[in-house]
């Protein structure tokens, strides 16, 4: 638990610090006094000032942060402390300074998928193996050894190719064209998969997964990397490093069909046959049950991770040198915050559930998972969560910057600020969608944890 709660705070801290210090640099170009620059809310732990007079500080509620510039209406009479406003500056350098935090953001993902790039790119060919008993693709005809070149009109090099595809399928209603061919021969085939209101229900939606399609690879077992506190894994004995050998007397269970038992025996006993430090043991546990998509499943309460091995052909290494690397590092930022806005939007129509939105457990729990599982997969979710963190700024939510960046567009174009009782109106609204979200997604993490 504190392990999570810390790497939760080094996160925000470091995505938040990144986008305040933008707005700060940006203001300070322009000649804007900078009153305060504070990370987290709440009483100072730390403070300090600069010889322009500017107050760093750091508050014990690390949820957000602010830069606060010399307000006009604040200032004495004399000019110098009224050309060192924010309002007194430019519509268009007022624009860039509220523009300058997410961007800021975008920098710090590009420099660490720079960091990543530098050290070789590794994909999948996007390869499939058997797919998964009694699945849509195993109905469909889909046969280990296939490779899927196209969905619909999308060329698809890689498995993270396939993926991100079908994401943009979920809510879709018709066919889903999968344009494959057998054993690496120069014969293509159609395989359509018809579909309705693809997963816009499910709560954590695993297109591939869904419809049974894995990447070809070698298994040799699985093996648990996390319990949860208090589940019916930990009070059973259950442990992180535990190899699973059978469940039910099925041998060697992949991590589908473990996960399928689990679930379909809610409130019933299993047995377990697992090994630890070279030792079998066999184990007899009675799953919690967990409410998912309005159905009851069983739950133990392990994060699983399978054993696996690919064959060489299914590896592609990419060297980059400095410069395809800085490429290849803004094209993963542009495809990440593409995905993103997709996700946004989908969200707004009602093709995904808004059960998948997440608060601040659900940041956290995910923030200590990606920790545990080692330096580079938490560095890429800082990333990932420092482009989420510039868009969400980008709404056009007037408490929010690309609120206020509406407004000042409005400036440039038209020849006037937005009516002063417009602007409070704007906060006060904001400032209820976003408290109304926030509870929302917090509650949408409880209930995660509960059920």
């Amino acid at each position: 638990m504190m392990t999570t709660i810390f790497y939760f705070i080094i996160t925000l801290f470091v995505v938040i610090t990144i986008h305040e210090y933008g707005h700060f640099y940006v203001a300070r170009k322009c000649g804007v006094k900078v009153i305060r620059f504070k990370i987290g809310f709440g009483r100072d732990l730390f403070v300090r000032s600069d010889e322009t007079g500017t107050l760093f500080s750091i508050g014990w509620i690390p949820l957000g942060g602010y830069v606060q510039m010399l307000d006009e209406k604040a200032v004495s009479k004399s000019q110098d402390d009224i050309k060192n406003a924010f309002q007194t500056k430019s519509p268009f350098s007022r624009l860039l300074i509220v523009l300058a935090g997410p961007f800021a953001n975008m920098i710090l993902a590009v420099l660490i998928f720079w960091a990543f790039f530098l050290s070789g790119e590794k994909t999948l060919e996007p390869i499939i193996g058997s797919p998964n008993p009694d699945s849509v693709a195993m109905e469909k005809g889909f046969e280990d050894g296939m490779r899927i070149n196209r969905i619909g009109k999308t060329e698809i090099q890689s498995w993270k190719d396939i993926n991100r595809t079908l994401f943009e399928y979920i809510g879709h209603n018709g066919d889903i064209q999968f344009w494959v061919e057998k054993n690496r021969s120069s014969d293509e085939s159609m395989i359509s998969v018809d579909v309705q209101s693809w997963l816009s229900e499910a709560s954590e939606p695993m297109p591939a997964r869904e419809l049974g399609l894995n990447p070809k690879f070698d298994q040799e077992g699985i093996q648990i990397i996390k319990v949860e506190d208090g589940s019916a894994a930990e009070l059973s004995g259950l442990k992180k490093g535990d190899k699973i050998i059978s469940i039910n007397a099925h041998e060697n269970p992949s991590l589908e069909s473990f996960i399928k038992l689990v679930s379909e025996n809610g409130n019933s006993d299993i047995t377990i046959t697992y090994g630890r430090d070279e030792i079998e043991n066999t184990i007899v546990v009675t799953p919690n049950v967990k409410i998912n998509d309005d159905q009851q499943t069983g739950f133990l309460g392990v994060t699983l991770s399978p054993n696996v091995s690919y064959p060489e052909y299914m590896i592609k290494v990419i060297e980059h040198n400095i410069f395809s690397a800085l490429s290849a590092a803004m094209s993963q930022t542009a495809e990440t915050s593409g995905f993103i806005v997709s996700s946004l939007i989908k969200l707004l129509v009602g093709d995904i559930s808004a059960k998948n939105l997440s608060g601040p457990i659900g940041i956290a729990k995910v923030a200590g998972d990606s920790a545990e599982s080692g330096v580079l997969i938490f560095m890429r979710f800082i990333a990932v969560l420092s482009i989420m963190l510039g868009i969400m700024n980008l709404l056009p939510i007037p408490i929010l910057d690309g609120g206020q960046a509406v407004y000042l567009l409005y400036e440039i174009f038209v020849g006037r600020p937005v009516p002063e009782g417009v602007q409070n109106f704007g906060m006060r609204f904001g400032v209820f969608v976003l408290l109304t979200l926030m509870v929302y997604a917090t509650m949408n993490d409880i209930m995660r944890l509960l059920f």
